[in-house]
């Protein structure tokens, strides 16, 4: 079966820390969760309390990084919704299980969807199914 935690922490390394870039769709982000897109997110509460203590990129970044609480907090954000929802655990592949999870984080889930059902072959609906499942499973 597929392992969550190799995927997470390779996807982590795409991620980055802290980032407020104007420039980014995503606006301030925080190992790669958007406050633009996912505000109500438990985590920006600490990320705030930081910001207050931590002035520079660099001080805030290492502070973010060793706070194990928020660490979990990421971990259990993209598992509920990069993981979970798409079953991954009962993948018997842990490369399909990644590029199905990675291509969610990045682009959204739905597309990640349509992207997977056309690489199958199947209508693409953008919606999950027993049938994608089934085929991912293989």
């Amino acid at each position: 079966m597929a392992n969550f935690e190799l995927a997470f922490e390779r996807t982590m390394k795409n991620e980055g820390v802290y980032s407020n870039d104007p420039d980014d769709a995503g606006k301030e982000t925080c190992f790669g969760i958007s406050r633009k897109y996912h505000p109500n997110w438990i985590g920006w509460k600490t990320v705030d309390a930081f910001k207050k203590s931590f002035t520079t990129k660099t001080s805030l970044n290492n502070a973010l990084k060793g706070n194990n609480v928020l660490l979990s907090f990421v971990k259990r954000f993209y598992k509920e919704n990069f993981w979970d929802c798409f079953e991954l655990d009962d993948c018997k592949s842990n490369t399909t299980a990644y590029l199905m999870f990675d291509t969610a984080v990045n682009v959204g889930k739905v597309q990640a969807i349509k992207m997977a059902q056309r690489a199958l072959g199947l209508k693409e609906t953008g919606k999950w199914s027993l049938k994608l499942l089934n085929e991912l499973v293989k």
